[in-house]
């Protein structure tokens, strides 16, 4: 599965993320989470409270008719990290092909402009052996322990 790659965010990036929280994806109008349509690449960055964050899964979502990926991770505690320090630039990519794509309504990425990013951080309620979303209200009616996120938009 993909990982996070980690750096400590500069003053100016600090700035910039004031106020979002951990799990929000980084701000928009910078342009630092985005995907290339024709590529099929997406580079999301989000500010987490330490290094020890995973990725277990990437999974198509559909929420309210629009395309929607949901990115499920865990740093293994059942500790929060929104309230917590902005210690760190998280970012991963993943290509369109490295989602799960649990519904029949899969988006086509060559005609979306935008795409809204969900991240669940959880550790009781993951749980990979279910088919459909693990940890996903929309599927099994369990509420992840938090979520964050936002929209991006396709490459500038």
């Amino acid at each position: 599965m993909k990982k996070f790659s980690y750096r400590k965010p500069s003053k100016s990036e600090l700035a910039i993320l004031e106020k979002k929280e951990n799990l929000d994806i980084a701000d928009e109008n910078h342009k630092h989470s985005f995907f290339h349509s024709k590529l099929g690449v997406f580079t999301i960055r989000t500010t987490l409270p330490n290094t020890n964050y995973h990725i277990f899964s990437i999974e198509n979502t559909i929420k309210d008719g629009k395309p929607s990926v949901t990115i499920f991770i865990s740093d293994n505690t059942e500790d929060q990290a929104k309230p917590q320090n902005k210690n760190y630039i998280a970012e991963t990519s993943f290509h369109f092909d490295d989602i799960i794509h649990n519904t029949d309504n899969q988006f086509d990425i060559s005609i979306t402009d935008n795409i809204n990013i969900t991240i669940f951080n959880d550790k009781k309620n993951y749980n990979p052996s279910l088919k459909e979303g693990h940890f996903s209200p929309s599927f099994k009616g369990v509420m992840p322990t938090e979520a964050g996120g936002g929209v991006i938009s396709r490459n500038p």
